[in-house]
């Protein structure tokens, strides 16, 4: 049984304000995508996809991969306009044998191999995962003139993370029907991540397996300063 992973870094980073992508960053010495690409490394994935922004193929292969040691990654190709283009691209490049496909965020560097090893395990089990984490503040829904409108209960909410694993078929069908839509309907139908674009587009309920507080994404420049304090005092 073949898994693949598809690892999304095509983005700009324009919250980090700097002149440096958010994926090229370092974090203590190693950069952001390079410390993605190890933990996947030690993990059970077979394939690593990874989609990089546009002119940056040669810049990922020889400092992200080649200079790691990284030797998981069959391709490295460029993003699309959007980030499920980019996502599309990835997965139409996964091995034809692939049983099971986990999609991730580049900027989430903290992953550990055993929460990619437990994400592909119940993707393998329930066809479609992603791992979340109970919030630790309390959730407040608010109606369109931002008043409280309720206040779910917190054992009953997760904050949801990457990868997100899915057997291939069913991810490949979602994206299918997905795609098969217009540019203006994709957009209406405000799906923010591959979890929820599965089960609006193919009805598959996704499961929700423990996720890690310490893997976040990196979105802005004080989560480079959490994630380097993660790093040396708790990982």
């Amino acid at each position: 049984m073949i898994t693949s992973a598809v690892i999304v870094a095509a983005g700009k980073g324009l919250r980090m304000g700097g002149p440096v992508p958010k994926q090229y960053m370092e974090l203590c010495g190693i950069p952001v995508l390079a410390r993605t690409l190890m933990a996947f490394e030690q993990s059970r994935v077979d394939e690593v996809i990874v989609i990089c922004p546009k002119g940056d193929i040669t810049y990922v292969l020889k400092s992200m991969i080649a200079n790691f040691g990284i030797r998981k990654v069959s391709k490295v190709l460029e993003g699309g306009k959007e980030r499920f283009d980019s996502c599309r691209t990835g997965i139409e490049a996964t091995s034809p044998d692939t049983s099971c496909i986990l999609v991730h965020d580049g900027a989430r560097p903290l992953i550990s191999a055993e929460l990619i090893n437990r994400v592909t395990e119940c993707a393998i089990r329930y066809r479609a995962c992603c791992p979340g984490v109970i919030p630790k503040d309390t959730i407040r829904l608010v109606d369109p003139s931002s008043f409280s409108s309720d206040t779910p209960a917190r054992d009953q909410c997760r904050l949801i993370q990457t990868p997100q694993g899915f057997e291939a078929g069913l991810l490949r069908e979602a994206y299918r029907k997905f795609f098969a839509g217009t540019e203006s309907e994709r957009a209406a139908m405000g799906i923010t991540d591959d979890a929820m674009l599965v089960q609006k587009e193919t009805g598959q309920k996704i499961y929700i397996c423990d996720g890690e507080p310490a893997n976040l994404k990196i979105t802005s420049p004080e989560d480079i300063a959490v994630a380097e304090y993660i790093l040396n005092n708790i990982a």
